[in-house]
């Protein structure tokens, strides 16, 4: 855990509105996972204006995220899948046929 993650994570105080990357921090994903969990519709963000716009969440949905089971256990699922699909796609473009001797 780097320094800004710990000092984060021991605030007494924590803001109302937290980043993406802070919301992964306190929910116990990766960064990069929290716009899968956005576009799965499972943790939706604040703000909802674009790509290019950065997504803040509510301290208490996290919160609340971070200790529902059932949620997680779909949060992970979503991005078991998403990674499933994204390396068949992969394996499918690179894959090379080979003739086998008989």
């Amino acid at each position: 855990m780097n320094q800004e993650t710990q000092q984060f994570l021991n605030l007494r105080f924590k803001p109302a509105r937290v980043t993406a990357l802070q919301a992964s921090w306190m929910s116990g994903f990766n960064e990069d996972d929290m716009s899968i969990l956005a576009d799965k519709r499972i943790f939706v963000p604040l703000n909802d204006y674009g790509s290019n716009t950065v997504k803040m969440y509510a301290l208490p949905e996290v919160l609340a995220f971070a200790g529902d089971v059932k949620r997680l256990e779909k949060a992970t699922r979503a991005i078991y899948e998403r990674n499933f699909h994204k390396n068949q796609k992969r394996k499918s473009r690179g894959v090379v046929l080979r003739a086998t001797a008989a």
